[in-house]
């Protein structure tokens, strides 16, 4: 009897110890959830109690999978092939899970074989990592986080700059930390939702044990596993996807890349196009004896040279170019300044973002176009032989100077001045004391340093070049806006990113009209070069509202694409000049060129780019417009572009 009765101690020991706690947290999570369930079911109201279940879900799973797989692991005969097994499943998890935080039409938009080849590839590359490291749960875990840190990073790229995490903007990331808190971060349902899938796959790595067997010596193992994982990534970079499995590179809207290909092939295939390629049909010989026919470099002997300033408004847009949206209040001061010398539209390359493209074409008169969309030529090209405006000048006797209320080594800038021949560069850091707009310096403080810059001394003629802030993403928050009088708050109360940026362009257009007034008043020559470099990225809903387009669905006309790459460009002179007053479109490649001509500083490219810019009136990386006035896409095919393109590329090289 007694050793029934320890039997049954026993037993009933083992079972409390074992499967009580594995019921009473089953039990408990159940409950939790399936009130959550109920409330959702009985209030009709997903949204209210949609975080309740999902926090309620990922608690159940979690909590289930770690009871069950506390002590249960895989045999170490069967080890080898569950950890494939595993690895395939997180591959695909992972994929999906990651994809779905910032897609929202994901199942209708991916591509089968795009997903296809992504999961069979990071799977092949997972394995590899597995052999070198001799550990599996920590690359499967690594896996998981990548995808969920890319998942969230592309959201928020989205909803602040209107594009995916690309690998140019990868290059920037510590421009982006730099600006980031001017941003509201919201964690979305869909980032909750990725969390079951995360607890489903720690689930499954569990079940793997860590540490892989060898039968190979540890040095043997690396250097057969680091061999592969080399070949592999080799193998991933040189192979061409988009015309080995057609997968196409969308020119009109790089996004629906994304959207349709997945970020991990559509992040590789950019990559492959970041290189400048030689263009077809290249040659120095012809390329030197086309810039030979415009003459040498001359400068217009009258007098004194004018001072240059140059200002790149950040943001700076008439939202009115979009469709029907009554901007006469914000742009009001802007359209008072009648004593213009040129003034219009001009087509940038970026939207939302990107401001170093836009900075990139006025500077070098190059475009985006001939280099590749996804190119930030900042960050990825070497910049010390390419022709540039500060250069020219700095040769005729200017003093050149930058000028930027952000960080100097913002988008690179400090080693890209210093290519350019910029003599003195001041930043954020330079700068004390100075009026702030919600988190950015005003353009009126901006100003006030510009106008010091240049008293500083009058002796010799200046160059400034000078990228504004004020005007930064960011726009959610209209509370920081303090007490201002706000634009379009009965019309546009839903938008509140609308409310802030109409606002914003109000002061900045007044800063505009007080900084010139300024200059009126003094005796040297003074000619300002102002532009916006992009639009900004406001409520999708509010742009397809009068765009009459979704940003994400645009048709491929190109006329209707380029209506987002449109911004004002002003020039503007204290002083008499022999160009005719005008108004006219022209893209920012041409602006440098233009403001030389009336400078009176000439070369062969710029007399160059001013022969084309006849022909070509407008030219970016999603099209071109003819001089009858007929827009074109890339693809079709002009000997004037091409030969852009060669010119372009042996004013970047040197040769």
């Amino acid at each position: 009897m007694n050793d029934k009765q320890n039997g049954r101690k026993y037993y009933r020991r083992l079972l409390i110890s074992q499967y009580v706690p594995k019921l009473i947290f089953m039990l408990v999570s159940l409950v939790i959830y399936l009130g959550a369930t109920y409330q959702y079911i009985l209030g009709k109201n997903f949204t209210r109690y949609r975080t309740f279940s999902i926090w309620s879900f990922l608690w159940i799973t979690l909590t289930m999978g770690i009871l069950l797989t506390w002590k249960k692991q895989v045999s170490e005969k069967r080890n080898k092939v569950y950890r494939v097994l595993s690895t395939i499943f997180i591959s695909t998890n992972s994929f999906f899970f990651s994809e779905s935080i910032y897609q929202k039409k994901m199942y209708q938009q991916l591509r089968l074989r795009a997903v296809l080849i992504t999961i069979i590839v990071v799977t092949i590359l997972s394995l590899c990592l597995q052999k070198i490291l001799l550990r599996c749960r920590i690359v499967l875990y690594g896996q998981l986080l990548v995808a969920l840190l890319f998942g969230c990073a592309n959201y928020y790229m989205i909803e602040f700059k209107g594009n995916v995490l690309r690998p140019c903007e990868l290059l920037a990331w510590n421009t982006g930390l730099k600006v980031a808190g001017g941003y509201t971060y919201a964690v979305t349902d869909r980032m909750q939702e990725s969390l079951i899938a995360i607890a489903f796959g720690i689930l499954i790595i569990r079940f793997n044990k860590d540490k892989i067997v060898c039968k190979h010596s540890a040095l043997k193992n690396i250097l057969v596993g680091g061999g592969l994982t080399f070949g592999c990534i080799f193998l991933i970079f040189s192979v061409s996807w988009s015309s080995l499995f057609k997968l196409h590179m969308d020119a009109w809207e790089m996004n629906n890349t994304y959207y349709q290909n997945g970020t991990f092939l559509a992040f590789i295939m950019e990559i492959q196009c970041m290189n400048v390629e030689k263009p077809q049909n290249y040659s120095v010989e012809e390329v030197e004896h086309t810039l030979s026919s415009y003459g040498e470099e001359t400068v217009t002997d009258e007098g004194e040279l004018p001072n240059i300033i140059c200002i790149m408004n950040e943001s700076f847009a008439d939202l009115s170019v979009l469709g029907p949206i009554d901007t006469s209040v914000e742009m009001q001061a802007y359209h008072q300044i009648n004593d213009y010398v040129k003034k219009g539209n001009v087509y940038v390359p970026v939207y939302g973002g990107g401001t170093c493209n836009s900075e990139f074409e006025f500077l070098t008169g190059n475009s985006i176009g001939n280099l590749s969309k996804s190119m930030f030529p900042y960050q990825s090209v070497s910049l010390e032989k390419i022709f540039n405006l500060a250069e020219v000048c700095r040769s005729v006797g200017y003093d050149t100077i930058a000028f930027h209320p952000n960080y100097k080594s913002a988008w690179n800038r400090e080693k890209v001045y210093d290519a350019f021949g910029i003599e003195k560069f001041l930043g954020i850091e330079d700068v004390q004391d100075a009026e702030y707009m919600r988190y950015y310096m005003s353009d009126r403080a901006n100003y006030e340093n510009i106008i010091e810059l240049y008293n500083e001394s009058r002796s010799v003629p200046k160059f400034i070049f000078n990228v504004t802030l004020q005007n930064h993403g960011g726009y959610d928050d209209i509370n920081l806006l303090d007490k201002m009088k706000l634009v379009g708050i009965e019309e546009y109360s839903q938008y509140p990113d609308v409310i802030t940026y109409r606002t914003l362009i109000r002061e900045s257009c007044q800063a505009l009209y007080d900084f010139l007034e300024y200059f009126r008043n003094i005796e040297q020559k003074i000619i300002v070069c102002f532009f916006g470099d992009h639009l900004p990225k406001l409520d999708e809903e509010f742009v397809e509202e009068i765009y009459g387009y979704s940003p994400g669905k645009l048709s491929e006309e190109t006329e209707l694409l380029e209506k987002r790459y449109k911004v004002p460009y002003m020039i503007w002179a204290n002083y008499e000049t022999d160009a005719d007053k005008s108004e006219k479109d022209i893209s920012l490649n041409y602006l440098g060129a233009v403001l030389m001509d009336i400078v009176g500083i000439h070369n062969p490219y710029i007399d160059y780019l001013l022969d084309l810019q006849k022909k070509i009136p407008v030219i970016n990386a999603y099209g071109y417009q003819t001089a009858d006035g007929v827009w074109h896409s890339p693809e079709e095919e002009n000997k004037d572009v091409e030969e852009y393109k060669r010119v372009g590329y042996y004013m970047m090289q040197g040769s």
